[in-house]
């Protein structure tokens, strides 16, 4: 485990297909990273990386416009979003008949891929609000909300 730590310190690791001897697999590396260097006017530099993934990764980090970390938040703040994520708001009545199965999970993916998709990167503010503050916004701030709702719903 110590030699391969030493190793993977100073050398790049290449994986050869199989069939592939070493010197083939050195090879198609060189000449796959002299191709990718050509068409990115030497951008990506596998050379400098060493593997797809690793190249990947550092390009993603160099080109994107997110911060590279999100800010600590406080022992209140991970309270707060512990307890957001292990209830919800539950109602239901009985009924009887045909019905659809709706999966919210599934829908994760397409509101992480939407371009207006947010998420926080820094510490919440907390605020007390009530509904003259809602009545005014036409789209709810990114947050966690504790409401207090008094009264049933109209009957359908």
């Amino acid at each position: 485990k110590e030699d391969f730590c030493a190793l993977h310190n100073k050398y790049h690791f290449i994986k050869a297909n199989n069939g592939e001897t070493i010197i083939e697999a050195y090879k198609r590396i060189n000449d796959e990273s002299e191709a990718i260097a050509k068409k990115t006017n030497s951008r990506i530099d596998m050379c400098k990386s060493g593997n797809y993934t690793l190249t990947t990764i550092k390009f993603f980090k160099e080109t994107t416009l997110a911060p590279q970390k999100s800010e600590k938040i406080s022992e209140q703040e991970s309270a707060w979003i512990d307890l957001a994520t292990t209830g919800a708001l539950i109602f239901a009545e009985r009924y009887e008949g045909e019905a659809n199965q709706y999966d919210v999970n599934s829908m994760y993916i397409f509101e992480m891929i939407k371009k207006d998709a947010s998420w926080p990167i820094a510490p919440g503010k907390f605020y007390t609000i009530n509904s003259s503050f809602t009545e005014k916004w036409s789209k709810f701030p990114y947050g966690i909300y504790k409401a207090t709702i008094e009264g049933n719903p109209p009957k359908k």
